[in-house]
C-alpha cells in the first residue's frame, strides 16, 4: 500500500479509502490510485483487513433445494443485491433437513461468515431460541417463529385467497388443491391451504376434503400423481390450485395425457412464477413474488445487523405479490 501511495503521489490512508470504496475521494485521485494499483499489480490483503475489522465480507444463503427454479432465481437476486454492497455470498442447500439447518446457523460463529440468510423448512421455535443472538441472521419465508429475528416474508395466505377468488370469478365451483403437507403445523403449504379455504367458504361454496391432496414432495411427478388421483374421483374438480409451479407443470402433464381440456374442463394455477410457467402449454396462471425486492431487503437487514454497534429490535417485512393470469385459467 505504501508503494501504491508513493506511485500515485498520495498518502497510504487515501489508498486505503480507495480500496475500501469510501465516497470522499475525488475522481482524479481515485483514478491515479487505481492506475498505480494496476501498474504494481497490487491486491488488497483480505486476511489482514479481516483481522482488523473482524469481518470477512462473506455471508451465506441457505435454501432447501437449488433444483427448484424458484430458489435458484432467489439465489441469483441475493447474489446481485450483495454484489452491490461488495459482499460475497456462499450458497448452501439444506434439503429441508433439520440437522443441516441447525448446523449452518450454529456454525456462523466461525471466521468464515459474517451472517446467514436462510429459508427454514425444518427449524422449530426451540431451535431458533437456542441459536438466536449467536450471529446475525435473516429468515425468509413464513411467520413460524415469535419474533426475535429479522424476517422477510411473503403473504402466502392473502396470495392464495386472491388466486382462488380469481378462479371463482371465472365460474369455478369445485376448487381442489395439491400440495398440502400434514407433517408440519405451520409453513407455506398450510398458509396457502388456509387462503384457498377462506376464499371458497367466503364465496358460499362447499369445502370438500377429498379434493385437497397432500404430496410427498414438490416435484413434477408429485403433481402428476396427485392430478391423476383427482381425475379418478366420481366428481372431478373444475379448478386446481397447486402449491408451486413445478407441481402445477406435473398436473398439466397428467391432464394432457388424459385429454382433459385446460381450462375448459379444469383450470390450473400455481405459485412462484418460475421461468417455465409462461412457456407451458397452456401457459400457467400463477402468483408472482417480487424476489428482487425480497433479496434487497434481506441483504439490507443483514448488513444493518452486522455493522450495528447497538442492539436492534427484530424487524418483519412483507414483500409484494401479484396474480398473473394466463391461459390455464382462461386469462
Amino acid at each position: 500500500m505504501v508503494d501504491v501511495a508513493r506511485r500515485a503521489g498520495v498518502s497510504p490512508k487515501t489508498v486505503s479509502n480507495v480500496v475500501n470504496g469510501y465516497a470522499h475521494v475525488s475522481e482524479g485521485t481515485r483514478e491515479r490510485v487505481v492506475a498505480a494499483m494496476a501498474e504494481l499489480n497490487y491486491r488488497a490483503n483480505l486476511s489482514a483487513r479481516n483481522l482488523k475489522s473482524g469481518r470477512t465480507g462473506v455471508v451465506a444463503l441457505a435454501v432447501p433445494w437449488l433444483s427448484n427454479p424458484y430458489f435458484a432465481d432467489l439465489a441469483g437476486h441475493v447474489i446481485r443485491a450483495a454484489e452491490a454492497e461488495s459482499v460475497t455470498v456462499l450458497i448452501d442447500e439444506t434439503r429441508s433437513e433439520p440437522e443441516r439447518e441447525r448446523r449452518l446457523l450454529d456454525g456462523t460463529g466461525s471466521h468464515l461468515l459474517d451472517g446467514v440468510i436462510i429459508s427454514p423448512q425444518a427449524l422449530t421455535a426451540d431451535d431458533l431460541a437456542q441459536l438466536r443472538g449467536r450471529e446475525p441472521m435473516v429468515l425468509l419465508g413464513e411467520r413460524i417463529f415469535d419474533g426475535g429475528v429479522d424476517h422477510v416474508a411473503a403473504d402466502n395466505e392473502a396470495a392464495a385467497q386472491e388466486l382462488t377468488e380469481h378462479l371463482i370469478a371465472t365460474g369455478r365451483r369445485r376448487v381442489a388443491t395439491i400440495g398440502f403437507s400434514g407433517t408440519r403445523l405451520t409453513g407455506t403449504p398450510q398458509l396457502r391451504r388456509a387462503g384457498v379455504q377462506h376464499a371458497v367458504e367466503q364465496a358460499g361454496l362447499a369445502w370438500d376434503e377429498q379434493l385437497h391432496l397432500a404430496v410427498e414432495g414438490f416435484q413434477r411427478r408429485d403433481g402428476a400423481e396427485a392430478m391423476r388421483a383427482l381425475l379418478a374421483l366420481p366428481e372431478r374438480p373444475d379448478a386446481v390450485v397447486c402449491f408451486n409451479d413445478v407441481v402445477a407443470l406435473g398436473a398439466l402433464k397428467a391432464l394432457a395425457e388424459a385429454r382433459v381440456d385446460v381450462p375448459g374442463e379444469i383450470a390450473v394455477a400455481g405459485f412462484d412464477n418460475i421461468e417455465g410457467s409462461d412457456y407451458a402449454v397452456p401457459s400457467l396462471t400463477t402468483v408472482d413474488w417480487d424476489n428482487a425486492q425480497l433479496a434487497e431487503i434481506a441483504i439490507e437487514l443483514l448488513l444493518d445487523r452486522i455493522h450495528s454497534r447497538r442492539p436492534l429490535r427484530a424487524r418483519e417485512i412483507v414483500v409484494r405479490h401479484r396474480v398473473v393470469s394466463r391461459e390455464s385459467t382462461g386469462g
